[in-house]
């Protein structure tokens, strides 16, 4: 799968509020395929990227933390200023809270 396109676990991982179930399609993949983890978009998004910044309606603590669990790369890079890397992802989350 060419890693510019959004893979399972990028789509999975922004709608675990709305669908608790798919965690455990989440685990699967990141015990059988680690290397989607840290997959990125053409824009630079990763899987837990997404996840933080969906964090306020569609994505939940829970899978963040689950992601956490599978050491995701935290130095990967997006295309956007305002969210360089994961801690701006994070901080913006936490200002916007």
């Amino acid at each position: 799968m060419d890693n510019r396109q959004e893979t399972r676990l990028m789509y999975l991982v922004g709608y675990t509020r709305e669908h608790p179930e798919y965690l455990e399609e989440i685990r699967y993949i990141l015990d059988n395929y680690p290397e989607e983890l840290n997959k990125q978009l053409t824009a630079g998004w990763t899987a837990i990227m997404i996840s933080i910044i969906k964090l306020e309606y569609y994505s939940t603590r829970e899978t963040i933390e689950l992601l956490l669990k599978y050491n995701p790369d935290l130095t990967k890079h997006t295309r956007y200023h305002e969210y360089n890397n994961i801690f701006d992802c994070m901080f913006c989350i936490i200002d916007y809270n």
